[in-house]
């Protein structure tokens, strides 16, 4: 499997579209309905002709001509399809640990957030025998304690639903412990790392363009070809024809043989001349019966050959059709593909952007909620404080120590959003494309 230990963002710059106003600093202004029209007419979905030319029966058989090349975009495809599927398995095993470690991180933070509502209710009942909290004060923080203890067992509780998945795609039995080791770190990457200069050959190269590619580069081979194609059957049918012209030529030279033999030949025979006949004719009666006899063969031999000839007019014909049939075909296929091949160099022009916004903002989320993280704890030191010297209630506290989980949890969770996401983004530029894409 190829490694390419990058990263990158690309910032396009827009395809050159005519624009009817152009602000000082560079900002193209259009009207709503100008930019609709525009969009409408480069659609390139709307250049694909759906409805092929017609290609009759007999047009039909030479299509076998081109099997070999034909098949050769199935095999592309297959090739492909596989790529895909062991991408998106890597992706989806990745996927299914990270789940199972966020998991296990909002565990470990629904343990700490039951530990400071443990504190908080000690805290309480001091005051209370105290006498600077009340009795209403305790009950709100047993109440705060059990909804920490909600918290923690709907957090055991996604671990093990986790813990199911990874089981069964490591094949053990589904309840069995897991511990995970060496896990890679989620944080945000370096910026230098996202290199613009990957770009054009990304687009030029990605696997999810092969199979189109495949398409053009047959369908010009068919299109340069087509107009040359051996008629069918052609060569059985110019033998047939030769052994006519064959049979006829030695008839026709036996005829005049004959014709200049029977110029010598007596009109009867002598009375002792007997019966024998076998060293040819003897008489001019003799000779004409036999030349009547090879016309006959010529008349049938000249209506086989005009059949035969009629027949191969008729092949020869077909295969013009064929030619004009299937190179109007394989022209609109052709450009269709084409097309269908400028669509996906687009998509995956759009893709990568979407994958650069997506990690800039995941990257600017974790950087907010691990800053919230730091200023909700300080926020709760300070509200701790204030219970400590009974001037505020237990449900203050509690407020501010669920913004610290939630804080947390929301960290946890776009650190693993993050993780996942530039791991599909790794594994984009290496070929990959995301079901949808």
């Amino acid at each position: 499997m190829k490694k390419r230990n990058r990263l990158m963002i690309i910032a396009l710059a827009t395809a050159s579209i005519p624009v009817g106003f152009v602000a000082a600093d560079g900002i193209e202004s259009w009207s709503f309905n100008e930019a609709a029209e525009e969009i409408e007419e480069n659609d390139l979905g709307s250049q694909i002709q759906n409805d092929l030319p017609e290609i009759d029966s007999d047009s039909q058989a030479y299509q076998s001509n081109f099997s070999d090349e034909l098949s050769e975009i199935q095999d592309v495809q297959n090739q492909n399809s596989n790529f895909q599927q062991e991408k998106a398995a890597e992706l989806s095993a990745y996927t299914t640990l990270w789940n199972y470690w966020t998991a296990e991180q909002n565990k470990q933070i629904s343990k700490a957030n039951l530990g400071k509502a443990l504190d908080e209710l000690e805290i309480v009942k001091v005051e209370r025998k105290n006498g600077v909290a009340s009795e209403m004060d305790v009950i709100q923080s047993e109440m705060n304690v059990t909804n920490a203890n909600v918290s923690l067992e709907n957090a055991q509780q996604g671990v093990k639903l986790s813990q199911f998945q990874v089981n069964q795609k490591l094949n053990q039995p589904l309840d069995t412990p897991i511990t995970l080791e060496d896990i890679p770190d989620p944080g945000v990457v370096p910026e230098e790392l996202y290199n613009v200069s990957t770009y054009e050959s990304m687009i030029k190269n990605h696997a999810s363009l092969d199979t189109l590619k495949k398409q053009v580069a047959v369908y010009e081979d068919i299109v340069s070809q087509v107009d040359n194609l051996t008629v069918l059957g052609g060569s059985d049918m110019r033998k047939q024809i030769e052994n006519l012209e064959d049979q006829i030529a030695q008839i026709e030279n036996q005829i005049e043989e004959l014709a200049e033999v029977k110029e010598v030949l007596p009109e009867t025979l002598p009375p002792d001349a007997g019966t024998d006949s076998s060293q040819g004719p003897r008489t001019k009666q003799e000779a004409q019966a036999q030349i009547d006899k090879l016309v006959g063969q010529l008349s049938t031999l000249d209506d086989q050959l005009e059949d035969a000839e009629d027949r191969y007019d008729d092949a020869i014909s077909d295969r013009n059709v064929a030619e004009q049939e299937l190179e109007e075909y394989y022209k609109v296929e052709l450009q269709n593909a084409r097309i269908r091949l400028q669509q996906q160099e687009n998509a995956l022009e759009l893709l990568l952007n979407q994958y650069a916004e997506q990690l800039k903002t995941l990257d600017t989320q974790i950087k907010s909620y691990e800053s919230n993280v730091e200023k909700a704890q300080a926020l709760y030191e300070k509200t701790e404080a204030l219970l400590n010297n009974g001037m505020i209630t237990p449900s203050q506290l509690e407020d501010s120590r669920l913004s610290i989980q939630n804080q947390q949890l929301s960290l946890k969770q776009a650190e693993k959003d993050y993780a996942v996401k530039k791991k599909e983004l790794t594994l984009f530029l290496d070929g990959y494309l995301p079901q949808g894409g």
